[in-house]
């Protein structure tokens, strides 16, 4: 992730990150790859299967979040873990956004992956994207 910077956000229940990227789409995968380490920081995540990822919302901050609670609601209801994902088709316009893509990963292997953390859910609080120097920006909190 050399072109996308991340500070962490760490506090009682809760987890999240700041994270900068060049595109809007490499700011979408590169948040669903950061929650991924936030869950399960070690172990290699195989491309063994992919799973479609579609998201609707009113602005990009709404996509964004209904993007990651997609992709973890899928990884808790199917036991995987997903490590790579792809953006194919992000919209936006004046009547919502919406983004199409994939998720590629393997099913859950707790003697390969280290699962640190469960999140229960991918809150609005402080939620944002926004254009930044000359890239995007993200802000999300997770319930854990």
């Amino acid at each position: 992730m050399s072109d996308v910077t991340v500070d962490s956000i760490d506090h009682a229940g809760d987890a999240g990150f700041v994270l900068t990227a060049p595109t809007l789409t490499r700011l979408f995968t590169a948040c669903a790859e950061e929650m991924t380490r936030l869950a399960c920081p070690t172990g290699e995540v195989r491309r063994a299967l992919a799973r479609p990822i579609e998201a609707e919302g009113f602005d990009l901050t709404e996509l964004l979040v209904n993007w990651l609670s997609e992709i973890n609601g899928l990884a808790n209801a199917h036991r995987e873990l997903y490590g790579h994902f792809c953006v194919d088709d992000l919209s936006r316009a004046d009547r919502g956004c919406s983004i199409r893509g994939h998720a590629d990963g393997e099913p859950l292997d707790l003697a390969r992956h280290c699962v640190a953390r469960e999140i229960k859910a991918v809150t609005f609080h402080e939620a944002e994207v926004r254009e930044a120097d000359g890239g995007w920006r993200a802000r999300v909190i997770f319930d854990l």
